[in-house]
């Protein structure tokens, strides 16, 4: 990995994660790309006929440029001890859609990591995310890291890599690039699989034990262990995870679902990203890209 794109939009929040993925790049001693993509109406499809003058559009680009490099500044203008590695930072600002103007981004600087900005939701959207991020996470042809607003940088010692089986080939594809970032960090992966205790047995038990061992041994990774999480959803075994399992990171692979599924139920991954308050590493399936 030798660059990190972080998305912005300038909102406090956004700058706050641009700080997160900063401070992970010095730690990965990657370079980084700050990436705003400036939505302009005449080219949202919903926008119809609308269009704007091209001296307004000149103003908003200015602006946006403006903004990006303001946040460059503030981002290298930390302390830096003589040691520390520091990230060169590129701006990218284009028009268009985020998704379209993020993966232009990635594909532009062959980055090996994106960083953006995740948000709570109450009530009956508890396990929606923003549009922006759902299709992200849906379109993302690189490991997408999601970072609650908020969430301060602080040193990573554990990261917990999620598994359902559902492709062993793809999981331990996976552990080895996270085994990748890990390795940097000196932090270990706990691979972790959440076993329905409504169909649990001793036999079931054992393995899913075994299963869990072959992939640690096959990872080839010093610092990876494993957990088996009694729960009756997945979902509420990974929220017990992230609140009393002691992780800094959650990382799950990403199964993308038909459009009406994701629409009315999301996968694992949306649904936990909808209300993770650490950051999730989300890694793409390779069936989608």
């Amino acid at each position: 990995m030798k660059t990190i794109v972080i998305t912005t939009d300038f909102s406090d929040g956004s700058k706050q994660v641009a700080r997160y993925g900063f401070e992970l790049a010095k730690q990965l001693r990657t370079d980084v790309t700050l990436c705003n993509a400036m939505i302009i109406p005449a080219e949202i499809p919903q926008a119809g006929i609308v269009a704007w003058p091209m001296d307004v559009y000149d103003s908003l680009m200015e602006d946006s440029t403006k903004e990006l490099n303001q946040l460059k500044d503030t981002l290298l203008s930390g302390h830096v001890t003589q040691d520390a590695f520091e990230p060169v930072i590129t701006c990218f600002l284009e028009s268009g859609t985020v998704c379209d103007i993020v993966n232009q981004a990635v594909d532009l600087q062959d980055s090996g990591l994106t960083v953006i900005g995740s948000h709570q939701n109450e009530g009956l959207g508890q396990w929606m995310i923003g549009n922006h991020v759902r299709r992200l996470i849906d379109s993302s042809r690189i490991p997408l890291l999601l970072v609650p607003a908020g969430t301060h940088f602080r040193k990573i010692k554990k990261i917990a890599f999620a598994t359902d089986f559902s492709d062993m080939e793809e999981d331990l594809n996976c552990i080895h690039k996270l085994a990748a970032i890990a390795e940097p960090l000196n932090a270990g992966i706990l691979l972790v699989h959440v076993n329905n205790e409504k169909h649990n047995t001793p036999q079931l038990q054992h393995y899913l034990g075994e299963t869990l061992k072959e992939l640690v041994k096959k990872a080839d990774y010093p610092k990876i262990d494993y957990e088996l999480i009694k729960g009756s959803r997945a979902v509420a075994g990974l929220d017990w995870l992230i609140e009393d399992g002691h992780v800094d990171m959650l990382a799950m692979l990403h199964h993308t679902h038909g459009f009406f599924t994701g629409l009315l139920k999301g996968s694992h991954t949306q649904k936990i990203a909808g209300h993770s308050h650490i950051p999730m590493l989300i890694f793409p399936d390779k069936s989608s890209v």
